[in-house]
């Protein structure tokens, strides 16, 4: 099945930093990423400063691709988010299935 494009329009773009907004004050964390399946940073809000966001992006992808199969492999139910920690960090990645 073929893939269109994602546009992401000016008025999207600011519905979800409202909500990264939002997330990232509830959350208490420094930084909140949104990125697509693909591993392309859709937009950010938080202390991005001193981060590859490019490499963020798709390694938060790629772990999520890595993972997604695991425990339908096994014959679990498959989780819906993964957590990496790192010294000091901790990169919580919940994914959406769409289609």
């Amino acid at each position: 099945m073929a893939q269109g494009h994602f546009i992401l329009r000016e008025a999207e773009h600011a519905a979800f930093q409202a909500i990264l907004r939002k997330l990232l004050s509830d959350s208490y964390a420094k930084v909140v990423f949104l990125v697509d399946k693909n591993g392309t940073l859709l937009t950010s809000v938080g202390e991005t400063e001193g981060f590859d966001t490019t490499s963020l992006a798709s390694l938060a992808a790629g772990n999520i691709a890595a993972t997604a199969g695991s425990p339908t492999s096994s014959g679990r139910r498959s989780s819906r988010s993964s957590s990496t920690r790192g010294s000091g960090t901790t990169c919580t990645s919940p994914w959406w299935r769409t289609g």
